[in-house]
């Protein structure tokens, strides 16, 4: 179950766009090329949350990209909890999707980013996972039918995270609402601790195999 799309994607432009780049399910690295050392750069001074509240939003583009063309709803449940985990850590599960299925051009860019959104949170516990975010973004530029609004995007949303999520120690930093990733939207790191609960009250953890209830606050229950 997708969620609103952020105002930032072109849904419907970069989903209606036939599947036209190669990949090749033995070695995808080849083809999509490594991360942009400029992003790895510019992530080194972000908080923790911030790295992965980065690679979440960029797993989206690549998500909304593949809209029509996948009908699998775990990797969008997937990102759903990540971004409750960026509150509390609790509130999600891990995933290593079944390798079986993640051939061809479109559950193979999706299976990636998911796989690198798991490295990247691991990583993270021991000071890195830069690279694993600026990787999930040279996948969501590998898909892009036009990759130059992700860029603008891209260099926008690391702006903005350098601003309001500056590394601090050896902390993860305060939680992260996927609106920190929206150049729009003013806000403060402050109000995104707000927003990033409203967002976790909107889930439905019912019916999404990632998320843990038992963690909820009892008044959230």
């Amino acid at each position: 179950m997708a969620r609103p799309a952020p105002s930032y994607i072109p849904v419907e432009s970069i989903a209606a766009y036939p599947m036209e780049h190669a990949w090749d399910d033995w070695d995808p690295y080849e083809l999509i090329g490594d991360p942009d050392p400029s992003v790895v750069e510019r992530l080194r001074p972000v908080s923790r949350h911030g790295v992965l509240a980065f690679a979440l939003a960029c797993t989206e583009w690549i998500l909304y990209r593949m809209k029509i063309h996948s009908d699998d709803d775990l990797p969008w449940q997937y990102v759903d909890a990540q971004w409750a985990g960026l509150l509390n850590s609790d509130l999600a599960y891990e995933w290593e999707p079944d390798q079986d299925h993640a051939d061809g051009p479109v559950r193979g860019p999706i299976d990636m980013a998911v796989r690198q959104i798991t490295n990247c949170s691991r990583a993270l516990h021991l000071g890195e996972g830069e690279l694993d975010a600026a990787l999930i973004a040279r996948v969501a530029v590998f898909v892009m039918p036009d990759p130059s609004t992700f860029l603008k995007w891209q260099d926008q949303a690391l702006d903005r995270l350098a601003q309001l999520y500056e590394r601090d120690g050896a902390g993860f930093g305060p939680p992260i609402p996927r609106e920190a990733l929206e150049p729009g939207v003013e806000m403060t790191a402050q109000s995104g601790i707000e927003l990033a609960r409203r967002y976790v009250q909107t889930l439905d953890f019912g019916n999404n195999e990632f998320l843990d209830a038992a963690a909820l606050p009892d008044t959230e229950k």
